[in-house]
Parts: structure tokens; sequence; C-alpha cells
């Protein structure tokens, strides 16, 4: 599959993410706009991770003749201070799992800006760039996986 399919799909999975996010905030059951703080920053968090991963997939398609550069890996480190910044806003009684998914998040998003800036100066391949896009994606799936299926009464 030519690169440029990939990063099509890819592009196509982050805004189809993002537009089921717009779908469960205006028709879901939550539609009376009886939101917890918790469901407010994880539907932010994941149109934010879908949107990075759209942006970050149509880039190349834009500016192929320009190599990846290590300002692009500065993306992530953004949203992770939105995603702890968020946390706190959360009530203590919903912040242990917040806060355990937020650190996983963290984790794998330290991994993958290292694969990013070492790929930007050593090794020069397309799949670190595009394992941080799969990674973004599945970060704004399990929000949004979440967001779905926690029962109104006991979100945590």
């Amino acid at each position: 599959m030519p690169s440029t399919d990939v990063l099509s799909l890819l592009a196509e999975l982050a805004i189809a993410i993002a537009g089921f996010s717009g779908i469960v905030a205006v028709f879901g059951r939550r539609s009376a706009g009886e939101w917890t703080s918790a469901e407010g920053a994880r539907l932010a968090g994941l149109l934010t991770l879908s949107l990075t991963a759209a942006l970050f997939s149509v880039l190349p398609l834009v500016v192929l003749s320009i190599p990846v550069s290590e300002v692009v890996c500065l993306r992530p480190i953004a949203n992770l201070l939105r995603i702890i910044t968020r946390t706190r806003a959360v009530p203590i009684g919903e912040r242990e799992s917040s806060l355990a998914m937020s650190w996983a998040f963290v984790t794998g998003n330290g991994f993958a800006v290292m694969a990013l800036l070492v790929n930007a100066f050593l090794w020069k391949v397309a799949w670190p760039y595009l394992a941080a896009i799969l990674w973004s994606l599945t970060q704004a799936a399990a929000l949004f996986a979440r967001l779905v299926m926690v029962p109104l009464s006991t979100d945590v």
C-alpha cells in the first residue's frame, strides 16, 4: 500500500472518531447538557487526539518534499500537558481511573516522542511517524469508548 494511501486512511479514521464523538455529544444520552467534568475532559481529550492525528496524517501529503522535522515531535508534549491539567479538574472520586489512563497515555507518548526524535536524526524511516499517529488514534478511541460505555450514574 503506498504511503499516501496509509496516511489518507489514518486521516479518515481520525475524522471518523471525531465525528462519532460529535454524534455522542449531540444525540447521545448526555445531550441534555448534564456532563460531568470527567466526561468533558474525555471529550476534549479525544477530540484533541483525533484531530491531531488527522492533522499529522494530512501534513505529509501537503508537504511531501520536506522531511519530517523534530518540531513535529513537540505536539504530543502539548497534548500531555492538556490531559494532565484536565485530570486535576476531575473530582477526587473519579480521579483514580482517569489518572491511571492518563499515566498510560503519558508513558506511551513519551516512547512515541523518543522514537520520533531518534527517527528524525538517525533512522529517517516512516514507521515511527505512522506509529505515533496510530498511538494518538488509539488514545482517542480509548477515550471515546470510555465516554460511550461508562454509565451515567457510575462515571469514573
